[in-house]
């Protein structure tokens, strides 16, 4: 439910107008940053920060997509984004981490499947889609996604 800062984004950033009927679907599409967390501790609870954080990079990168994908391919978008998005992810790992995992053939596989279906192939269609559309309409449909059946 991370998409739900996306249209704020749009507007602080491109001056993006909201309707009012937009804002009233963001609060109702996803009320939970609105609540304190049942465990107590409110907005300095371990981890609040984080996600705070983490909303708003996933809600830049809606709007990023919405505006890059317009001008740019989307499938040389995705090879870009993926290979610079392992090696940060790889560097960090290594420092903040500590790594230990047996290789197998089967761990390979499912790598590769996930690398490129879930990974690869989501974002060229998601990019390709958001191509169409606002980020805020864009954000919307992401926050129906836990509602979607498996």
């Amino acid at each position: 439910m991370s998409s739900v800062l996306a249209p704020m984004i749009a507007l602080l950033v491109l001056r993006h107008r909201l309707a009012w009927q937009l804002l009233v679907a963001l609060v109702v599409g996803d009320p939970g940053p609105l609540f304190p967390s049942p465990r107590g501790g409110g907005w300095t609870e371990s981890g609040r920060p984080l996600d705070a954080g983490d909303r708003g990079g996933f809600g830049g990168h809606i709007v990023a997509v919405s505006e890059i994908s317009k001008r740019f391919d989307a499938q040389r978008m995705v090879w870009l984004q993926l290979p610079g998005t392992a090696l940060g992810t790889l560097i960090a790992a290594l420092l903040l981490e500590r790594l230990r995992f047996e290789w197998s053939v089967g761990l390979g596989a499912a790598l590769l499947f996930l690398g490129v279906m879930s990974t690869a192939v989501a974002l060229v269609w998601q990019m390709r889609a958001q191509r169409e559309m606002s980020s805020a309409r864009a954000s919307l449909l992401f926050c129906l996604e836990p509602c979607l059946p498996l």
